[in-house]
């Protein structure tokens, strides 16, 4: 993503917090970051994958972006360093995925692997949005508050 998309998603989604609700931002975003990263792994069109790159990276900054929103409005000021900090490490876990991916490539072809990555994805957002929904996605809930 260009450096220069990031501090405008981040202005829009801070800004419009109360009215965008962030974590029914970051869970719809979610699913259509995987979404579009399903479909970029069918394309067989540089053109139109490029310009579905683009939206792609667009959307991600939709869903990151509250998600660090909802993660330091729910945490105590204290707290909010470490949280950040585990944050941090949960990414630690991304290269094992990306290893693996290789083989599966090589095994399966680019288009099944995003199917079988993006499509886990999705049902992990969908899972975490449906176990999760009276703490994410009513309009009372915390982490949708402007506060």
């Amino acid at each position: 993503m260009g450096w220069w998309v990031w501090p405008m998603t981040t202005n829009l989604a801070s800004t419009r917090s109360a009215t965008l609700r962030a974590a029914r931002v970051m869970l719809m975003s979610g699913a259509l970051w995987f979404l579009a990263i399903i479909l970029f792994g069918q394309l067989q069109s540089v053109g139109v994958g490029l310009v579905l790159l683009f939206v792609t990276g667009f959307v991600q900054s939709f869903c990151l972006t509250p998600l660090a929103a909802v993660m330091l409005r729910a945490s105590s000021e204290e707290m909010r360093g470490r949280v950040m900090g585990i944050r941090m490490l949960a990414i630690w876990g991304l290269p094992l995925g990306l290893l693996a991916a290789g083989p599966v490539i090589a095994h399966l072809g680019f288009s099944a692997t995003t199917l079988i990555y993006a499509g886990l994805g999705l049902a992990a957002t969908i899972a975490i949005g449906y176990r999760w929904r009276r703490a994410l996605w009513h309009r009372s809930a915390a982490a949708n508050s402007g506060h």
